[in-house]
């Protein structure tokens, strides 16, 4: 298991130099085109984890999202735009009048179901726990392409 943020491509390089082919995984964080740059041919084959967004979506809600991105900063959104915007639009969601106390703002994420967020419907259990979907993704041929997009 691989984790940490750009120095994950450094590691790997150097993993591969001293002898370890080991099958390598790791977290949403691995897609970052530095990694890839930085562990080039070390990087092939590596799976990780990734929450499913898709900045190429039809769906019109990412579409929207995407398109604005894009126009505001002339990049493409990478997954921790996505995710930024989806939690102010759950804070959005939850906190729907300025008089709400702590506990009913509480109250209101733990009844969000499948709240239609950029990265797929997000909902929250009798905890508070965040339930998403996601998918597995891999390297293949220096592109990170999906595997599975949802489970």
């Amino acid at each position: 298991m691989l984790f940490g943020y750009k120095e994950m491509g450094r590691v790997l390089k150097e993993s591969r130099e001293l002898g370890l082919n080991i099958p390598v995984i790791s977290t949403g964080l691995f897609e970052d085109p530095e990694i890839l740059k930085t562990a080039s041919d070390a990087a092939e084959g590596v799976y990780y984890s990734y929450v499913s967004y898709n900045p190429s979506s039809n769906d019109p809600l990412v579409a929207g999202f995407a398109s604005s991105y894009r126009s505001a900063y002339n990049s493409e959104p990478d997954i921790l735009a996505a995710l930024g915007y989806d939690a102010v639009m759950v804070a959005n969601h939850a906190y729907s009048s300025p008089a709400l106390t702590g506990e009913q703002i509480r109250d209101n994420l733990y009844k969000t179901h499948e709240l239609p967020c950029v990265t797929g419907m997000l909902s929250f259990d009798k905890n508070g726990d965040v339930i998403k979907t996601f998918g597995i993704k891999r390297v293949s041929n220096g592109r990170f392409v999906w595997v599975v997009d949802r489970f």
